[in-house]
């Protein structure tokens, strides 16, 4: 299950790991907290059309494509980029957005839980209301038995996929939009790399779909083509948050499987 803030964030952040593990049969569930109403409008054909209207079915084409079964939303009012959207979600009762996903939680059952990681987390209001309300949920759900076996932060800037990227670029002769970013980003603090290279087209796919919000040519996202990315960086990276199973990475070496040593759970 994964629990992400907004209306495209589950389709820039882990999600080629989701299209990995729906095709091998797992069922994954989205929560997405938000309705996306204070993102921006890029494309004129839909700039008179309300946002989160336009959001929602884009977000539903997007999960689509990954492969999620289920999608919860949860219609918490988009803060901004500042929090400063009136009744947004980062004013909301953390109690009450607990609650949301403890229930969600306990009916779906899912094996592992995925949001941001807490650097990421901290660099915009929602993301850090999204993640302080999943791990509080997570350790409740856990103390009333029957939860989540594992907790992981998607690292979307990990140091390592931005330095592979970087220098491609660099190489290459073309501009990088990454260089700022490598400075922020010194310590990988990752636990946990899923080899996604066949999914990568597929986790842009769903990114595309999110034309209000994300630009076919956007330099971030879509800099390095899909063949070089597969070639120098197949991986999404996570930090393991949370771990209710025996067994972590050992020292200098990652898991390369969010399903690992959980009891009776075969991904491959």
């Amino acid at each position: 299950m994964a629990v992400h803030a907004h209306p495209d964030d589950e389709s820039s952040k882990g999600a080629a790991t989701v299209a990995y593990y729906a095709a091998r049969g797992v069922r994954c569930v989205l929560v997405s907290c938000t309705d996306g109403q204070a993102g921006e409008m890029l494309e004129p054909d839909v700039r008179n059309a309300d946002l989160a209207t336009v959001r929602s079915l884009e977000l539903g084409e997007a999960a689509r494509i990954l492969g999620y079964e289920a999608t919860v939303r949860l219609g918490y009012r988009d803060s901004g980029m500042h929090g400063a959207e009136p009744n947004g979600f980062v004013s909301a009762d953390l109690g009450a957005v607990v609650a949301d996903i403890v229930a969600i939680l306990h009916r779906e059952r899912p094996h592992v839980v995925v949001t941001y990681d807490p650097a990421y987390a901290a660099r915009h209001p929602d993301h850090q209301r999204c993640y302080e309300a999943t791990c509080t949920a997570f350790d409740a759900a856990a103390n009333n038995g029957g939860g989540p076996s594992k907790l992981y932060g998607c690292r979307t800037h990990s140091p390592g996929r931005l330095q592979a990227m970087h220098e491609w670029l660099t190489a290459s002769g073309r501009v990088s939009p990454y260089a700022g970013a490598l400075t922020a980003e010194t310590i990988d603090e990752t636990t946990t790399r899923i080899d996604v290279g066949e999914y990568i087209a597929t986790a842009r796919r769903a990114l595309s779909a999110h034309r209000s919000q994300v630009s076919a040519d956007d330099p971030w996202f879509f800099s390095v083509p899909t063949d070089a990315l597969r070639q120098i960086y197949p991986f999404e990276d996570y930090i393991l948050m949370r771990s209710l199973v025996a067994g972590r990475p050992d020292t200098g070496g990652y898991e390369d499987d969010l399903f690992a040593n959980i009891d009776g759970v075969i991904t491959r």
